[in-house]
């Protein structure tokens, strides 16, 4: 499960998603993420999740990146800051956070 959270700099507004993985296996179950971003992202960046109203567990990380070279759908987070919450209390949320921190250089990538 990837997963996009951001965190917009310089007072504007911000818009928040919050979601969980449609995957059923006992891999992503109980993991939330909550995504906050300084410009209003496209349904379609979520396929393969669901939105839920409001994500569950305690907050197992965060994690910060600067959109760079975003492809053309994603162009107006370019030098945004977006930042990653992920929550639950699946025993393996932790090695979520793990793989979400080594892959935060690839998100929004072609």
């Amino acid at each position: 499960m990837i997963v996009v959270a951001g965190c917009g700099g310089g007072g504007g507004s911000k818009y928040t998603y919050s979601f969980a993985s449609s995957d059923n296996s006992g891999f992503s179950q109980g993991i939330y993420i909550k995504l906050i971003s300084p410009v209003k992202i496209p349904a379609s960046a979520f396929k393969g999740d669901k939105i839920v109203h409001h994500v569950s567990g305690p907050k197992a990380c965060s994690i910060t990146q600067t959109v760079k070279n975003p492809p053309a759908k994603y162009a107006e987070l370019d030098g945004k800051k977006v930042t990653i919450e992920i929550y639950g209390t699946n025993p393996l949320v932790k090695l979520v956070c793990s793989l979400a921190k080594k892959g935060a250089s690839q998100f929004f990538k072609p």
